[in-house]
């Protein structure tokens, strides 16, 4: 972790920092999640916080942070270690959201870099990415430890029993269990039902692998087809701005888990690459405009009952585009999204890759 502490203090050009606060810093954040000093929704305030999104509650969650970080710095203070209270927070939950397999927090995060907040740094950023890209490669791929011994000497205790039955019967004796023999069933028993849990858990792994490759071969016949089933035509007959809402609402259909495939990216970009030639950028505005009609009469995405967050500007403008469908006035939407989130539409232009990447991010965030 100190490592990861001293790479973050670099790019923000903290330089008054040794081993002995690198230690202590640690040990604060362990203490933290050690002890559980914030709950759940604590986290999602002050992860809101890191976004800059500010909360009457947080002040109250940022000084049970300064509380437990005094305890190994008498001299730390909210105040005066404001440019570096950012990373210990992200680091904070980045550790929080490792030991509680939270993805949630993260992707809130990793959506508002990719759509140019880049305010929280690079290195917390990779550092977020890199969780959720493990995370796409374990739920598909599970670990798995192979059974190497089979036997419960099934055989050797009825063998055994049977032929002690059997002289007992010739000798005229009734037959009855040992103490030995009863604790030999009894351990019979326990590795049976050592062998059925390990045969549930081999099953478990099974369909899970089974899943992945249904994904992965549904995925590549979909890239294959250049056929988009929501417009029910080629990409090739579509608008770019068309192109880029069906790619990645498609691609999130296809999925078969909470997070998609670890090569999203490049799928995401595969599906745009031979229609970007009509233009290398796209905006929020034009994107809208020309999605219009299709988002409200189709259903496409369940736009109305979505719950958002600050972090989803592209999904946030549909839902303002979605609400003022009656307006006489088309751009009455745009006064409403600036008046729900810290951006300004003018302002949100990415490239026609980046555009629909940012989208399918947005569409994982929503359903997590």
């Amino acid at each position: 972790m100190e490592k990861i502490l001293r790479q973050c203090y670099k790019e923000r050009k903290i330089i008054s920092v040794n081993s002995i606060v690198c230690q202590s810093r640690i040990k604060s954040i362990e203490s933290i999640l050690e002890n559980g000093i914030l709950d759940k929704s604590e986290w999602k305030i002050l992860t809101n916080w890191l976004l800059r999104e500010e909360s009457k509650d947080v002040e109250d969650i940022l000084l049970k942070l300064e509380e437990v970080f005094c305890q190994e710095d008498t001299n730390f203070t909210i105040e005066q270690n404001a440019k570096e209270l950012p990373i210990l927070v992200g680091i904070l939950i980045y550790k929080y959201s490792k030991n509680q397999e939270n993805y949630l927090l993260p992707m809130m995060i990793i959506c508002e870099y990719h759509s140019g907040d880049r305010e929280l740094g690079d290195c917390l950023y990779q550092l977020f990415l890199r969780y959720i890209d493990e995370m796409r490669l374990l739920m598909r791929h599970p670990e798995y430890v192979e059974k190497r011994n089979y036997s419960i000497g099934t055989n050797q205790l009825r063998k055994s029993i049977t032929e002690k039955k059997k002289k007992l019967e010739e000798d005229g004796t009734s037959f009855s269990y040992t103490v030995t023999e009863i604790d030999s069933i009894v351990s019979l028993l326990e590795k049976c039902e050592n062998n059925f849990n390990y045969i549930m858990q081999r099953d478990k792994y099974l369909v899970e692998e089974l899943y992945a490759q249904k994904e992965e071969t549904d995925i590549a016949w979909w890239l294959l087809n250049e056929w988009s089933q929501s417009y029910n035509c080629p990409f090739s007959e579509l608008k770019i701005e068309e192109v880029v809402l069906a790619v990645p609402v498609e691609l999130y259909k296809l999925n078969q888990y909470a997070l998609g495939p670890y090569a999203v990216r490049p799928v995401v970009y595969r599906g745009v690459s031979h229609w970007k030639k009509r233009t290398n950028s796209i905006s929020l505005e034009s994107f809208v405009n020309v999605v219009r009609d299709k988002v409200i009469e189709s259903k496409l995405i369940d736009i109305e009952n979505i719950e958002l967050e600050q972090v989803q500007p592209i999904l946030t403008a549909l839902k303002c585009m979605y609400e003022c469908k009656e307006s006489t006035d088309e751009q009455a939407w745009k006064a409403v999204f600036e008046g729900r989130i810290k951006r300004k539409v003018a302002d949100l232009k990415m490239s026609v890759e980046e555009f629909a990447y940012q989208l399918y991010l947005e569409l994982e965030l929503a359903y997590i």
